[in-house]
């Protein structure tokens, strides 16, 4: 039968079609057309058009049995396992017969398919193909039946739609068929709100998805969102992989078994959406720049928004399309450093601590994305992110300094490259070549970060970096005209290279013999630091080089072979001599490279002892040139073959002194090895270099004791200034000898062995030493003009010990016991002077280490011997300072020492030896825990205290607390000692020290809270009369009052004390004297010390304020489709800030009431204040503007904290500002009372001021100037700050202005001097001079006092050009009034000034 139907249909038949048609019943057709769909033994497209064709419209029948057709072919549609080719055309078919249908039938397959999609019944998408064009139909139908809650009603189409698609959204949606449902509103055409509608509930759907399933369902979600709303769709896609993520990290925390399955299934979807988003945004280019709007948004919301895996992985994937490459690491490198920022905040202030939440720890998340190795389209990003890091947060310096937000963040750069370059093989070559780049081409700044990743990827995998040495040897070519500290640097990164590659080897040496041979002194410098450093790092092991074969030529065809043959240490023999025989010919070259050879020789005989006797001869060779072996001469050396004549000028050659400290010290080296080693293991040659040396050292120090300044030709009476060729010379050699002296008492004191005669040798030696010093000095100083020190610190001699020997100085000095040893000491400890000046240069040598991080003579790198050198002379000198305090002899029991003490800036030899031991903490408390730790532990023995000891395996807060109790016994002792001046000095540096220690400690801990208790009883009993230990102390309290507390009582009651001990603005007011806290402010200290730290500090509260603000209004920014409840947005409530933020405003309020209503001297005092008005104001302003945005969603209210807030800004702190200005104007600072009004007696004695210095025309003083300034910047701030009150008055139906009073200091007033001086100008008469009233303020009372002045120019009134140069002396600077005040009278009063000629105004 089936088949008969499409022949019937196929010859036009359609009356028989029909009737044939009639006769089958419902069953029959469901059954035929069913069985030609599942057997396709009939055609069942054929079918159904036979069908469709023999069922007539305009009849009955023929209409139901379409629509039994049409769903009967939708049910056939919706099995599984039909073919897709059938299933498309069966589509098409019934694709063309929806037009047919009428409204009631359209109307039933809308409920048809909402009956399936409540099910949850679809199998097959394709029969959700035909609603679209279902609803598309029936939007153009009028009276639209509605079933179910609306039986019995009708719609419009366009309402039915609506209606349809509410319904479908409204539903629970089985998770297998929301991929098909999206997919379908593709086709569905919809208004803005219901497209938002389905992409809100698409978006709640992703967790009910599988996270294998989220991929297709989110590229269609993107192919819906081409109609609209991208950034909805893109911040539900944020949203929810950010909680994700969040959820796989807390797993990770809690149970590690559970995080490898959750991330290797959550880490591959991840992917794959953004390969998907990455795609879609490369064809519309608006999708890219949605995404950057909700990277902004989560920027502003929350740093950790941005950097969570997921958004981080996706904006850097989108980083590679160039449209959105630079706002992407933009937004990126804002979010890091704000993190950074935002967590160095929180730790300093513990108020901010407590009021904002946790920041994220971004090194962590950012670590993640670096390990996952199977997202090869985030790498290059990463890349290219970590250096953008680097190079926007270069080190400023490579000192010994803490680490700033910027530090950090490119710490975490130089992380992620590293990572980076151990996870992803195929970046590590770009990673290599950008180094080196950046190393090349930066000449002028810092590389020192870079170098230090470099040094790190080769330790980690040398063999990767084999591969890539053509970078690595092209390189090397721009090596000689790089810096010297770049190069240096370069080279020691590569270092671990050498010893894999002769190849590279060969090719550094080839550059390093150019650099070598090159004009540029600098490039010199470069090759002999090169050739240096390989013979530190070739080691030889074996028998020692012998001299004979250093000592002759050698070229690089002699060592090729041994070269490539051997790789061992001991074929480095041959290498190391042929180097040595390069560098001979640096010995005849310019001063700085003859220096740097001297200095890098003995850091090569320490590193490589092998070549001990090589080094050793080479030296001795050289030093001979210059040494007089006649002993009958008195000078041992031949001074005058160390300068060259260049045009009439001397130009040292030679610096004598380093070659002979460079000899003494290898000696020294050789001569504990021949007494340690065998005899038969000395050969004959090195016994004879050995004893030739000793013999020249010794014969030149013996000498040097005996030899008197007119031996070098050198007299106190010549002439030592550099100005003239023959006192440039004279300079010179007086500076070579004190070198050679230098290196004559170290030698002496090192190798003697502390015996009496090296005793009294060191006592000759700094003798002529200290006289060539002080005849130095004091040819020096006698050149400088007045005035102009400057130029004596230019050419200060720069001093040539070495850390060591000062180290082992003070070692002996003060802690060895040995009887032998006694006389020299005894002699040393009696010699002051050499103590002094030791103790100097111990300071300069640390202060030079903590800036630079690397020593005077070291070759650009701390090395670690020099850190257990610092705390070896830490540990000596801050046991003499304790040994002082106890005795009480801070000075010579003589006198002596004070003297010099008081010549010397006041230091005393324990003063300066705590100035070490501070700088030595500086730099040990910028270094690692582990460091500090062992070096306290070390320290604490230098404390003669009864105070146990903290066990050796205690924490780190534990030694740090106990160093904290001894410095605080030391500070009480010195403020009651009988020298207050030097006491008050050792004070401030213990109090630096204290401050050092505290960054230790916890701000929560006890030690703490111990600490800062402390602090706040010696403020209050001590009275103190030093100007800079009260500042240290104060700087002290409010530090660690910000650090442990919330509140702001310490400022407060500081406030206080200086209103009281300043006085009050108004003189009859008279201050309690109980109403004082603290003894450390009394009348000297209040201003402008104490009043500075005060008004800084405020500023820096209410710098934090408007941060959370700022912080506050972020979070209330959020997008569309975020959920603000999500942890991960960080936000901050009102309900969370409101309280702290007013009692802190509140608490600030209360404190600059009390400053501006004391009687501040002329001075930066005033500037300070008004500087904190107008900030205080500003941030008053902002917290009201953020009350006021509020309102504007919805979500304001006012609370009685911000009212008691305003009423405190109202009633009180706004009438003592007005005051306070009107206060500062008056000419002589008289007390303001009655409300800002001037008493008539003060007011002439103000105009015959203001009348003196209009007729001399003399200038403003700069700080009135300044004052003026800034006064309309304060007056704007307060009408900003009640503007924003009035709106919110008005937005809250609460009066907030209710305590608000008009005041006369914004209002004109006249100026009577003024007045006065121009009438005179005009030729008046004498007897029609301006009453002294006219000084009142220009109020209602002041009119007729206007009147008369015009009156009395002989009935005559000022001109329009004198009236405008006489209101243009004072112009007028601040705003008129208000909004909400009543200005009727003000205009009235202009009006009456404005009609009267002789109305001159002033501010």
């Amino acid at each position: 039968m089936d088949k008969r139907l499409v022949s019937l249909h196929a010859d036009g038949s359609g009356d028989v079609l029909e009737a044939t048609l009639d006769k089958l019943g419902e069953d029959q057709l469901k059954k035929f057309l069913s069985d030609a769909i599942r057997t396709s033994v009939t055609d069942p497209v054929q079918l159904l058009k036979a069908a469709f064709a023999g069922s007539p419209i305009g009849k009955r029948n023929g209409l139901e049995r379409r629509q039994l057709l049409f769903r009967h072919a939708l049910d056939c549609l919706n099995d599984e396992g039909r073919s897709d080719k059938v299933c498309g055309d069966i589509v098409g078919v019934l694709l063309l017969e929806v037009d047919s249908f009428g409204v009631d039938q359209l109307a039933e397959l809308c409920d048809y398919f909402l009956g399936k999609i409540k099910a949850g019944d679809v199998a097959n998408a394709r029969c959700l193909e035909l609603f679209p064009k279902v609803l598309s139909t029936v939007q153009w139908m009028s009276n639209v039946p509605v079933s179910g809650d609306c039986d019995g009603g009708t719609m419009s189409g366009v309402a039915y739609k609506s209606h349809v698609i509410n319904k479908i959204c409204s539903c629970k949606w089985s998770s297998s068929i929301v991929i098909h449902l999206t997919n379908m509103f593709r086709d569905v055409s919809m208004t803005n709100d219901e497209l938002r509608f389905v992409l809100e509930k698409i978006v709640r759907m992703f967790e009910n998805i599988e996270l294998s399933e989220l991929p297709p369902l989110i590229y269609q979600l993107l192919l819906l969102s081409n109609k609209g709303h991208k950034r909805l769709a893109l911040d539900g896609l944020c949203s929810f992989f950010c909680k994700l993520d969040r959820q796989c990290a807390e797993e990770q925390g809690t149970d590690e078994a559970l995080q490898p399955a959750m991330t290797t299934e959550l880490r591959p979807t991840q992917g794959t959406v953004i390969l998907h988003i990455t795609f879609a945004a490369k064809q519309d280019q608006e999708l890219g720049r949605e995404f950057i709007k909700t990277l902004k948004s989560c920027q502003q919301r929350s740093s950790s928004a941005v950097l969570s895996p997921f958004v981080l992985a996706l904006a850097l994937s989108l980083a590679r399309i160039r449209r959105f490459e630079e706002p992407v690491f933009e937004i990126l490198i804002a979010a890091i450093t704000r993190s950074y920022r935002d967590a160095e905040r929180r730790k300093a202030s513990r108020w901010a601590y407590e009021t904002t939440p946790p920041v994220s720890n971004i090194a962590s998340l950012l670590m993640e994305v670096c390990q996952l190795s199977s997202w090869d389209h985030v790498t290059q990003g990463l890349v290219q992110l970590g250096f953008m890091l680097m190079d926007a947060n270069a080190p400023k310096s490579s000192g010994f300094t803490a680490q700033s937000p910027q530090q950090q963040a490119c710490s975490l750069g130089s992380s992620i490259l590293l990572e980076t370059f151990k996870v992803h093989d195929a970046v590590r070559g770009d990673i290599l070549q950008q180094i080196l780049n950046r190393v090349v081409v930066k000449t002028t700044s810092s590389v020192t970060h870079y170098l230090d990743l470099l040094t790190l990827a080769a330790t980690h995998s040398p063999q990767t970096l084999l591969a890539s040495l053509p970078k690595i040897r092209e390189a090397f070519d721009y090596l000689s005209y790089l810096p010297l500290t770049s190069a240096i640097g370069l080279l020691r990164s590569v270092q671990p290279l050498m010893k894999l590659s002769t190849t590279l080897k060969d090719s550094l040496i080839l550059v390093l013999r150019k650099a070598l041979f090159s004009r540029e002194v600098e490039s010199r410098r470069v090759g002999l630091a090169g050739f240096l450093l390989l013979l530190r790092k070739l080691k030889v092991m074996g028998g020692c080089v012998p001299c004979s074969q250093a000592s002759q030529p050698w070229s690089a065809s002699q060592i090729q072979v041994e070269i490539h043959s051997q790789v061992r240490p001991s074929g480095h023999e041959a290498l190391c001599l042929d180097i040595l025989g390069n560098i001979r010919r640096c010995m005849t070259q310019q001063l700085p490279i003859r220096q740097m050879l001297y200095e890098g020789l003995y850091q090569v005989l320490i590193a490589n002892p092998e070549l001990r006797t090589s080094v050793l001869d080479l030296l001795r060779r050289q030093l001979q040139l210059y040494f007089v072996a006649d002993t009958s001469q008195a000078a041992p050396v031949l001074l005058d073959s160390c300068f060259t004549m260049s045009n009439d000028v001397a130009v040292a050659s030679e610096p004598l002194g380093h070659l002979l400290l460079a000899v003494q010290s290898c000696l020294q080296r050789c001569l504990r090895w021949q007494e340690s080693a065998d005899e038969d293991r000395i050969t004959a040659d090195e016994r004879a270099v050995i004893d030739t040396t000793e013999k020249i050292i010794v014969s030149v120090v013996k000498r040097l004791q005996d030899c008197e300044l007119e031996d070098f030709d050198l007299d106190k009476s010549a002439d030592y200034s550099t100005a003239t060729s023959v006192g440039a010379k004279n300079h010179l050699c007086a500076g070579l000898v004190l070198d050679i002296y230098e290196a004559a008492i170290e030698f002496v004191f090192l190798d003697s062995g502390l015996s009496a005669e090296s005793g009294q040798s060191l006592c000759k030696l700094f003798s002529v030493h200290e006289s060539l010093t002080s005849v130095l000095a004091d040819k020096t100083n006698a050149g400088v003009k007045r005035g102009r020190p400057g130029t004596a610190k230019s050419t200060a001699h720069r001093s040539l010990f070495s850390l060591n020997f000062l180290a082992q100085f003070w070692k002996a000095l003060y802690s060895d016991q040995l009887p032998s040893h006694q006389d020299c000491l005894l002699m040393l400890r009696a010699n002051t002077a050499l103590r002094r000046h030791l103790l100097t240069v111990t300071l300069q040598y640390l202060q030079q280490l903590h800036s630079n991080g690397h020593s005077l003579l070291a070759d650009g790198k701390c090395r670690e011997n020099d850190m257990e050198q610092c705390a070896t002379i830490a540990k000596m000198l801050l046991g003499q300072f304790v040994k002082a305090v106890a005795q009480g002899t801070m000075g010579d029991a003589s006198g002596a020492e004070l003297n010099v003490a008081n010549r010397d800036k006041g230091k005393t030899l324990p003063s300066l030896s705590l100035e070490c031991v501070c700088v030595v903490m500086q730099i040990m408390s910028t270094s690692s825990s582990e460091r500090l730790w062992l070096f306290l532990d070390q320290l604490e023995s230098a404390y003669e205290s009864e105070d146990p000891r903290p066990a050796s395996d205690s924490d780190l807060v534990a030694h740090v607390s106990y160093h904290i109790r001894q410095i605080q016994g030391f500070v009480i002792d010195l403020l009651t000692a009988n020298h207050e001046d030097l006491g008050n000095k050792d004070c401030q540096t213990l109090l630096q020290l204290l401050q050092l220690l505290s960054m230790h400690l916890p701000p929560e801990s006890d030690e703490f809270a111990e600490l800062y208790a402390w602090a706040v009883r010696v403020c209050t009993e001590r009275n103190i009369n030093d100007t800079a230990l009260v500042r240290s102390f104060i700087q002290l309290l409010l530090k660690l009052s910000e650090a442990c507390k919330a509140s702001l009582n310490v400022v407060r009651r500081l406030c206080r004390d200086i209103h009281y001990h300043l006085g009050d603005v108004e003189e009859d007011v008279e201050l309690e004297e109980d109403s004082t806290t603290f003894a450390a402010v009394n009348p000297r200290m209040a201003a402008p010390t104490v009043l500075a730290l005060v008004c800084s500090h405020i500023d820096a509260v209410l710098d934090g304020v408007n941060w959370v603000i700022g912080k506050a209004k972020m979070s209330y920014a959020s997008p569309e489709g975020v959920d603000d409840s999500d942890e991960q947005c960080d936000r901050i409530l009102v309900e969370n800030i409101e309280q702290p933020i007013c009692q802190r405003l509140v608490s600030a309020v209360s404190a600059a009431n009390d400053i501006v209503q004391s009687a501040i001297p002329p001075g930066l005092s005033r500037e300070h204040i008004l500087k904190l008005c107008k900030n205080l104001y500003t941030t008053l302003g902002a917290w009201a503007k953020f009350q006021l945005s509020l309102y504007g969603k919805q979500q304001g209210n006012i609370s009685g904290a911000f009212q008691k807030l305003v009423t405190l800004t109202g009633a009180h702190l706004a009438q003592e500002v007005y005051s306070f200005i009107s206060y500062i104007q008056l000419p002589d600072n008289e007390p303001v009372a009655n409300g800002g009004q001037v008493t008539a007696k003060k007011g002439k004695k103000g105009a015959k001021v203001g009348k003196k210095a209009a007729g001399n025309g003399k200038a403003v003083p700069a700080h009135v100037a300044r004052e003026q300034r800034a006064i309309p910047a304060l007056i704007f701030a307060i009408e900003q700050y009640e503007r924003f009150l009035i709106q919110l008055s008005k937005k809250s139906k609460i009066n907030l202005m209710a305590d608000f009073k008009r005041s006369t200091a914004r209002d004109f007033r006249i100026n009577g001097a003024v007045l006065e001086a121009a009438l005179h100008q005009q030729g008046s008469d004498e007897d029609e001079q301006v009453d002294s009233e006219e000084l009142l303020p220009a109020d209602d009372d002041s009119c007729p006092a206007a009147k008369k002045a015009k009156g009395g120019g002989g009935g005559k009134g000022l001109s329009s050009k004198l009236a405008r140069r006489v209101v243009h002396h004072k112009e007028v600077e601040y705003g008129s009034g208000n909004e909400g005040y009543n200005e009727e009278d003000e205009e009235e009063e202009l009006q009456l000034l404005d009609a009267e000629d002789g109305g001159l105004v002033e501010e």
